[in-house]
């Protein structure tokens, strides 16, 4: 076995790991220490891979992420934003909100969005897309791509914080649909609207 082999090997036992706490302690049990002891490795090989619980967090949520595939030619951009924010929610929905209150919380840096890395799965599908959509003219001049995305991103992470509050008794499909709808509806153009049409 290659040196690469072994490493991702090791990345995917902590995974494993992770999954088997979390479906059998609860989020708030999982420690790295425990990680560490069951994954049978050290500290620091834990920090190689990961930077700190929330990190592996992240990656676990991305690994049960269900495939989006979604065409932006036929849906249009809003729809398509739109369409990849509601397959997230139907991943926390299904996940439950005892894991996703764990991982929602002030004291996860990840939801920095001030700080925040490129890499951002659901940011890194549209970000691109919403630069051209404006050079193109479909999109308000006046706004940043920056500040569109740093809206999106607070509609998002407060409907999900919501729904872990109320303990998943709200619709989070609905109430991020109408939301994230009523935003991206302000900064799209008329252009933008000629080609498709906004849904009644």
């Amino acid at each position: 076995m290659t040196r690469k082999q072994k490493s991702l090997q090791t990345r995917n036992k902590i995974i494993d790991v992770t999954m088997h706490l979390l479906q059998k302690d609860g989020y708030d049990q999982v420690t790295v220490r425990n990680i560490c002891s069951l994954a049978e490795i050290s500290n620091g090989t834990f920090y190689h891979f990961f930077n700190s619980k929330d990190d592996l967090m992240g990656e676990y949520l991305k690994q049960t992420q269900k495939d989006f595939k979604a065409d932006i030619g036929e849906l249009g951009l809003l729809e398509y934003i739109l369409t990849g924010y509601l397959n997230l929610a139907d991943n926390y929905m299904e996940i439950g909100t005892e894991f996703t209150s764990g991982y929602y919380t002030a004291k996860n840096k990840a939801f920095n969005i001030h700080t925040r890395s490129p890499g951002n799965y659901m940011r890194d599908l549209y970000y691109q897309k919403l630069i051209e959509a404006q050079q193109e003219g479909y999109i308000n001049p006046r706004l940043t791509i920056d500040t569109i995305v740093h809206d999106i991103q607070i509609i998002v992470i407060g409907n999900i914080f919501e729904w872990c509050v109320v303990d998943g008794i709200s619709n989070l499909k609905v109430d991020l649909e109408r939301t994230l709808r009523g935003y991206l509806e302000t900064i799209f153009t008329d252009s933008y609207f000629k080609i498709f049409p906004k849904k009644d």
